[in-house]
């Protein structure tokens, strides 16, 4: 039987949530676009040749995003902020709350210097000094994003005792034998891993909730025909957490100056195994169309094998065995990586959200740099 939740504050207006998640779209595709810009002027040991442009770009970038926030945003910043607070008084104890209060606090503190400074100079906005407090809004928006939209989310149907028991008894049963296979996961307010997966009995595709507690104890929630019915009778999510809580946020992060750096900073920015999984296949993906840095390595061990051969000399011989020894290891990394990826793929999940970033360290970030 499917109940409802009694929420601190009606459903919040779907253009509220709306206009966070537009600014956060904006923010990204400003600072990409400057960053692009970057990157793309010439340079001399290491320095931008061109200072006048790249002051320009980022002059540009900021007015852009200080322009979209006080357009769409800033009027229902208390509002969000209001929400999400509500909401997450009316959860469950968690781990994480603390954590998210934080980000909160950080929020209301970046919102009263944005108004300080509108305030101070309306008609010649100083968009460098607002740049850092807009970079704390769009980097906290997918947490108030998720709280705000907790209210007046349905609960879950709750299943009568013994069908729940059936049920749970039956998905162990086939992820044992094999038969599980779970195609999206998320954490809830209460802390729980929810997991789809489809259950695949006598040729017939069915999609089993299951919650999986802190103590990693699994039950199932419900079983239904299609994918659109289980997430709509699922526990709604909350944001993930993030890799590395006390690193600067990705787009305070130097811009990698190669594929795998790049590759790297996927990883370290991400937040679900599916995305993890992809990087390391893009690291060695050995396919006609592209190949990753591993292969390409395992193949400049064989050309310096070569080279090294070709001195015809005694020594020479000696390192093109060692090189050549070296690119067979290469080789045999290269497919256990892809196993590695490919399991990691298949457990379908996140990074819990008790690890919260830090907002300490963000707040002191106060300097917008080029």
């Amino acid at each position: 039987m499917k109940g409802a939740l009694i929420p601190a504050d009606p459903t919040p207006p779907p253009e509220l949530l709306d206009h966070l998640a537009d600014f956060a779209v904006r923010y990204h595709v400003e600072h990409l676009a400057c960053a692009t810009t970057l990157r793309q002027l010439p340079r001399a040991y290491g320095e931008i040749t061109e200072p006048s442009a790249a002051r320009q770009a980022v002059e540009h970038r900021n007015r852009k995003v200080a322009d979209a926030f006080t357009a769409c945003l800033l009027p229902h910043t208390a509002e969000l902020i209001r929400l999400a607070r509500s909401s997450l008084d009316a959860m469950p104890p968690a781990r994480h709350h603390a954590g998210w209060r934080l980000l909160l606090d950080d929020l209301d503190h970046a919102t009263d210097r944005i108004h300080h400074l509108l305030d101070a100079s309306p008609a010649s906005r100083a968009d460098a000094q607002l740049w850092p407090y807009l970079t704390t809004w769009a980097e906290h928006s997918l947490i108030v994003r998720g709280l705000a939209g907790q209210h007046g989310a349905a609960a879950a149907p709750v299943l009568p005792a013994v069908e729940k028991e059936r049920l749970t008894a039956l998905a162990l049963d086939v992820r044992d034998r094999g038969e599980l296979e779970p195609f999206e996961s998320w954490y809830d307010a209460a802390g729980r891993r929810i997991t789809l997966a489809y259950l695949i009995e006598h040729d017939d595709s069915t999609v089993l909730v299951l919650a999986e507690d802190p103590d990693g104890h699994i039950t199932a929630l419900g079983r239904y025909g299609t994918e659109y019915e289980a997430v709509r009778a699922s526990p709604p999510a909350v944001a993930a957490g993030v890799l590395r809580p006390e690193a600067p946020w990705c787009t305070e992060q130097p811009q990698p100056d190669s594929e795998l750096g790049t590759l790297i900073q996927d990883v370290i920015t991400s937040a679900h195994t599916g995305d993890v999984s992809r990087s390391i296949a893009a690291a060695v993906d050995d396919g006609d169309h592209q190949r990753g840095p591993l292969p390409q390595l395992a193949d400049f061990l064989r050309v310096c094998a070569e080279f090294a051969d070709a001195l015809d000399t005694h020594q020479g011989h000696k390192s093109a065995a060692r090189l050549s020894l070296l690119a067979a290891q290469t080789d045999a990394l290269t497919r256990e990586l892809a196993a590695a990826g490919e399991e990691l793929g298949a457990q379908v999940s996140v990074l819990p959200p008790y690890r919260v970033p830090h907002p300490g360290l963000r707040r002191s970030r106060l300097t917008p740099g080029l």
